[in-house]
């Protein structure tokens, strides 16, 4: 692994970090502002369980991020990494005692809810049992803190080398559109949308209409 590659797989890791770090800030900001734990309000239960599932997705990210990737056979990389991940060690430990984060991730999040070589539904044979991730708002909790120690620690080696790639993150991966849409190309693709809409409906009934599996018995 070359320095660059080194610094550009720790700022995968911190960012990955960070995104869930965020999504625990507009949660504490969302249970101050609504009086009790989200998880427990049936009326934004589809925000949190979003939330929930995409921090299933990035902690695995930054897991393979960590094991495949943030690793070195040359010094001084070699020995940098190393004494960084002495300084994980707690956090991505205790992050792996949920074992089934992978599993969960790619069974249910995301591919298709199919699970083995015969691609059998989870909804048939698995989704009933119980499954070792962070399900609760309390492990959620161990989640984040756990968080905190890698994106600090992260950032105590790397700060100033991250700081260049950000910028380059902000001028060149997240600027406009080169072909920025306006509300009337909006409005103008909805109502073609709903026309084309009303056409398939038309077409569907059409067909329904000529197929015996369709006619009343």
């Amino acid at each position: 692994m070359s320095h660059q590659s080194e610094i550009i797989s720790a700022f995968h890791i911190r960012m990955l970090s960070n995104i869930i770090l965020n999504y625990a800030s507009s949660f504490e900001k969302l249970k101050n502002r609504i009086g009790q734990n989200p998880f427990d309000d049936k009326d934004i239960s589809p925000l949190t369980t979003a939330m929930f599932c995409q921090t299933m997705i990035v902690t695995n990210s930054l897991l393979d991020e960590y094991d495949t990737h943030f690793n070195s056979k040359s010094k001084p990389s070699q020995d940098r990494i190393k004494a960084i991940k002495i300084l994980l060690q707690p956090a991505i430990k205790r992050i792996k005692k949920w074992k089934e984060i992978k599993y969960f991730r790619d069974k249910y999040l995301a591919h298709n809810f199919r699970v083995g070589k015969n691609n059998v539904s989870v909804f048939e044979n698995d989704f009933m049992r119980s499954k070792n991730i962070p399900s609760s708002y309390n492990e959620f909790q161990i989640l984040i803190f756990c968080m905190q120690i890698i994106s600090k620690n992260i950032y105590l080696f790397y700060d100033k080398d991250h700081i260049e790639i950000a910028s380059t993150i902000s001028t060149h991966i997240f600027r406009h559109s080169d072909t920025p849409i306006s509300e009337k190309d909006v409005v103008k693709e909805i109502d073609a949308l709903k026309e084309s809409s009303k056409k398939a409906v038309q077409d569907a009934i059409k067909f329904m209409q000529s197929s015996p599996v369709f006619q009343p018995k």
